[in-house]
Order: structure tokens, then C-alpha cells, then sequence
């Protein structure tokens, strides 16, 4: 990755914050704990950079259609992230076949 790449990186990433930023404070927070979340156990892929703006756009449509946040995702922030990456490996995933396989390869 060169310096360049960074650079774009971080425009890309400032403007998906100002995005964020100018949803309404209720949905910021939802935002925000989604986000949260999926860092912690989300997918393997989350850097590649299209889920977190595909839930800004989600959440976009949403306040032009005058609906409340949780009218849009229900009222449990986890399981809606789970519904989101159900089928994507995660690093919760990644860290358990690693655990299997050290103990595969000590013969438990």
C-alpha cells in the first residue's frame, strides 16, 4: 500500500464519517453501535469498505422516507448486524478454526 493509497483512504473515510455525522442523532447512535460491533466481530471483509456505506445509504433512505430507526432494523441492533454478515466468514469465525486446528494438531 503506498502513500497514495493512504492518502485516498483517508478522504474516503472522512467523508463516510461527515455522511455519518449528518444523520439524524438517532440514527448516528445506532450507527455507531453497529459499527462498534462489527469491528468487534464482523467480517473478515469489513475493510474492503461496502458494508459500513451501504448501511449509511440504508440509513439515508430511511430518514428521506420519514421512517425511525429502529422502524428499519427492528429492535436488536445485534441480531440485525448478524442478519447482515450471516453468511461472511468473521474474525469470531477465524479465531475459532484456529483454536480447532491447534487442538487437531496437539492430538485433542
Amino acid at each position: 500500500m503506498g502513500i497514495r493509497d493512504i492518502i485516498e483512504g483517508k478522504k474516503y473515510w472522512r467523508a463516510h464519517v461527515a455522511r455519518v455525522k449528518a444523520l439524524p442523532p438517532d440514527y448516528r447512535i445506532v450507527y455507531e453501535e453497529m459499527q462498534k460491533y462489527l469491528f468487534k466481530v464482523g467480517p473478515i471483509e469489513l475493510s474492503e469498505g461496502k458494508l459500513l456505506p451501504g448501511i449509511v445509504d440504508f440509513f439515508e433512505e430511511g430518514v428521506a422516507s420519514g421512517k425511525g430507526v429502529l422502524e428499519l432494523i427492528g429492535p436488536d441492533v445485534a441480531a440485525f448486524c448478524d442478519g447482515l454478515i450471516k453468511d461472511s466468514p468473521t474474525y469470531a469465525d477465524a479465531y475459532q478454526e484456529a483454536i480447532s486446528a491447534k487442538r487437531r494438531a496437539a492430538g485433542k
